[in-house]
C-alpha cells in the first residue's frame, strides 16, 4: 500500500500530467492527432488508478519505461499513441517522481499499462520525411522565370551547393567542421518543400512563418529538433560554418548566372552586382572570381582547336 504522502503526490501526478497535456497544444490550432493525443493523455491519468506506469518526455512523447528497455524511442512528434496491456514488471511501486520545469515525469506501479509509439509510427514518419524531401524535385527556384532564362530545381540547387561548401571547408582558414557545413546546407531549404521558393520579388510581398514552419518540421520527422536547428542556424549566419553554408548558397545562383550570361542573356550582369555584395567569407570571395573568370563549358571545352572536335575519336576501332 502506498502511504497518504504518497497518494497525495499520485493525485498531484495526475493533475499535472493533465496540464502538460493541454498546455502542449493550446498554442495551436487542433488537428485531429493533436485530439488524440490530448486524450489519451487524460485517459492514461485514469488508467494510473488501475497501475500503469509510464515516461512522459519533452514535447509529449509517452512511452513505457521498462527495467530492460535500453531502446531510446527519440520520435520529436506527438506520436499516434495506443494503450497495450503488458505482464507484470518487477518495479518498486513505491518509485515516484516528476519534476514541473522540464516534464520529466516517471511513476511505476506493479501493472503498467503502456501509452507508446508503435513501430509502424516509427516508420511512417521516416517514410514520410523521405517523401517529402522528393518534393523538392519539383519545387521550382523561382528567380530564373524573372530573369528570362534557366530552370533549376531545389534539389538541383542543394546537390551543386553541397560541393561548393566542401571546396569551400577545404580553402578556410577557419577551423571547419566539414560534416555540420554540409549538414546546414543539405537542411536548408528544406521549408521549401512546404513553402515553395520565394524569389526577391516575391519577398516585398510575401513574409513565410518560419518558425510555424519549423515547429512542424521539428514535430512531424525523425530527428525533427536536430534538422530544425541546423536551418535555425543557417538562417543566423552567426557561426563560421552558417556563414560559409549562406556564401555556398549565392555561390550556386552566381554559377547558373554564368551560365546564362555566357549563353548570351544580357540581364544577368544586373543580377550579379548585389549577388557579390551579399558574400561576407574570404573563400567565398575568391572563388566568385575564379567563377567569373571562368566560362561555364570550360571544363569540357577548354581546348576548341583540338583535333578531336574535327576528327571525334581517331582511336575507334571496328570489329
Amino acid at each position: 500500500m502506498l502511504s497518504e504522502q504518497k497518494s497525495r503526490e499520485r493525485v498531484q501526478f495526475f493533475r499535472f500530467q493533465i496540464e502538460i497535456a493541454r498546455w502542449t497544444y493550446q498554442p495551436r490550432q487542433p488537428r485531429r492527432r493533436d485530439a488524440m493525443h490530448r486524450a489519451g493523455c487524460e485517459q492514461a491519468c485514469a488508467a494510473q488508478i488501475r497501475d500503469c506506469f509510464f515516461d512522459i518526455r519533452p514535447r509529449g512523447v509517452l512511452r513505457e519505461n521498462r527495467a530492460d528497455d535500453n531502446l531510446e524511442i527519440g520520435l520529436s512528434g506527438p506520436p499516434l499513441l495506443c494503450a497495450k496491456p503488458r505482464k507484470q514488471s518487477a518495479i518498486d511501486s513505491e518509485q515516484l517522481s516528476f519534476h514541473r520545469g522540464d516534464y520529466s515525469i516517471t511513476s511505476c506501479a506493479r501493472q503498467p499499462i503502456a501509452l507508446e509509439c508503435t513501430a509502424e509510427d516509427a516508420m511512417s514518419q521516416r517514410a514520410n520525411y523521405l517523401h517529402e524531401v522528393g518534393m523538392l524535385n519539383e519545387t521550382p527556384r523561382s528567380g530564373f522565370a524573372f530573369l528570362g532564362s534557366g530552370e533549376q530545381s531545389v534539389s538541383e540547387h542543394i546537390f551543386r551547393m553541397m560541393h561548393i561548401a566542401f571546396l569551400l571547408a577545404r580553402s578556410s582558414s577557419e577551423k571547419i567542421d566539414e560534416l555540420h557545413l554540409l549538414h546546414l546546407v543539405m537542411f536548408h531549404d528544406l521549408p521549401e518543400a512546404r513553402t515553395g521558393d520565394h524569389n526577391y520579388v516575391n519577398r516585398k510581398y510575401v513574409t513565410e512563418d518560419l518558425d510555424k514552419t519549423l515547429d512542424d518540421l521539428a514535430r512531424e520527422l525523425p530527428f525533427g529538433d536536430e534538422i530544425a536547428g541546423y536551418i535555425r542556424e543557417f538562417e543566423a549566419a552567426e557561426t563560421p560554418a552558417a556563414r560559409l553554408a549562406k556564401d555556398a548558397d549565392q555561390l550556386e545562383l552566381l554559377l547558373m548566372l554564368k551560365k546564362l550570361g555566357d549563353l548570351g542573356n544580357p540581364q544577368v550582369s544586373d543580377w550579379i552586382t548585389p549577388l557579390l555584395s551579399r558574400l561576407k567569407t574570404a573563400p567565398g570571395k575568391q572563388l566568385a572570381e575564379e567563377i567569373l573568370a571562368s566560362r561555364w563549358d570550360d571544363w569540357w571545352f577548354g581546348d576548341r582547336n583540338h583535333a578531336h572536335w574535327v576528327e571525334g575519336n581517331p582511336h575507334k576501332k571496328l570489329t
